[in-house]
Formats: C-alpha cells, structure tokens, sequence
C-alpha cells in the first residue's frame, strides 16, 4: 500500500501543531549528532533531512 505524503502546509489546527513539532525535534537531534560527531572525530559535519525519503544524514563535509 502506498501513501502520499502530507503536507504540514495543507493541514490546520492540532495535527498541523505536532507535526511541526516532531520536525523541529528532529532537527534538533540531528544537530546534536553532527555536533558530538565533530567533538569526537573534528571536521564539520552537516545534516541532511529528506522527510519524503525518511532520511535522516550527518556527514562530514
């Protein structure tokens, strides 16, 4: 079965809320992990987030 996609722009109210939310959150934790990734290996590190891919990529740049 296949899905399409929601928009957090097509939605209103409380559902529109929490997902914004949950995707602030993972941006959020994908910082922290590109952070702790530079204090233990150096470098820079940047973070990809492909929501209709369910990617989520840190990466030394």
């Amino acid at each position: 079965m296949t899905t399409t996609p929601v928009s957090v722009m097509t939605l209103d109210g409380e559902a529109a809320k929490a997902m914004r939310a949950a995707a602030a959150e993972i941006e959020r934790d994908a910082a922290s992990i590109a952070s702790a990734m530079a204090a233990i290996h150096g470098g820079d590190w940047h973070v990809h987030i492909d929501h209709l891919a369910g990617l989520v990529m840190v990466v030394r740049h």
